[in-house]
């Protein structure tokens, strides 16, 4: 395996896993916020609506109750929703890659795919990665390309939204602990 492609592999994984369940956590919370709906409609002589609010707040309250606990139940059953340790993606690519993951390219070498992707690929859109540059510009491309650059340690430090918590199984070469 090309090294950027380990690189980036590692660096999407806690990011990939997590989507999914942060899918479902914006959906909890968004039908839980249904629960302020009655007071939030019924405004001005709130006093006048004290009675329907009470009303309708009782018949959310209970539903809403039942439907998130069913939404939990949904999430929990979902297979496609994994944590690090029965990610079997990522230990199907431990097996398959452990020592198979080329050399950290020398700078020199990652300095020229660089320049060569800002003064040929991204203006004549030579795939893979001219899209890159229609964000910002083909310098900004050039700029943007630190994150091209290896890390100076290996494996890559934890990013943002990593697990701290490394695992006990062999990591392909350059593996982030999260996978």
């Amino acid at each position: 395996m090309p090294y950027q492609v380990a690189l980036e592999v590692t660096r999407n994984v806690a990011s990939v896993r997590s989507s999914l369940p942060d899918s479902y956590d914006a959906l909890r919370k968004q039908v839980d916020g249904l629960r302020k709906a009655p007071a939030d409609r019924f405004t001005g002589s709130r006093h006048l609506y004290a009675e329907r609010i009470a009303k309708l707040k009782a018949v959310l309250d209970e539903n809403l109750d039942r439907a998130l606990t069913e939404l939990a139940q949904i999430r929990d059953a979902d297979e496609a929703v994994v944590d690090a340790e029965r990610d079997s993606v990522m230990r199907a690519l431990d097996d398959l890659y452990a020592g198979r993951v080329l050399p950290e390219p020398a700078p020199a070498t990652v300095r020229r795919r660089v320049e060569r992707f800002g003064d040929h690929r991204a203006p004549n859109e030579v795939p893979p990665g001219w899209r890159d540059a229609v964000t910002s510009s083909v310098r900004g491309a050039r700029r943007h390309s630190g994150s091209w650059q290896p890390t100076a340690s290996w494996p890559p430090r934890p990013g943002p939204r990593a697990s701290p918590t490394p695992s006990s199984r062999s990591q392909l070469p350059g593996r982030h602990p999260s996978c």
